[in-house]
């Protein structure tokens, strides 16, 4: 996900193993869009803005999920909208 040229975008792939000449598919979401910030509910449950955490053993970073993803957008026509998203596991 890359917000780009006034609108939140995601990229992808058609194939899992791509190379680097591989170019990927673009798809705009959303128009309109200021800002895009994502907080991680850490199983602390503490609200941090990276994940995985920096430090720690990076076998068990990559294990570790967050239990929740709050995803903020700023638009231009709609203002602030929040949604928190529980992930499980």
């Amino acid at each position: 996900y890359r917000l780009d040229q006034d609108g939140l975008w995601r990229d992808y792939w058609r194939t899992l193993d791509r190379t680097q000449a591989s170019e990927p598919v673009r798809f705009r979401l959303l128009s309109g869009v200021r800002a895009v910030t994502f907080r991680f509910l850490a199983p602390s449950q503490e609200w941090v803005d990276r994940w995985p955490q920096p430090g720690g053993n990076p076998v068990e970073q990559e294990r570790l999920r967050p239990a929740a993803v709050e995803v903020t957008l700023e638009l231009e026509d709609w203002g602030t909208i929040k949604r928190l998203v529980e992930v499980t596991g």
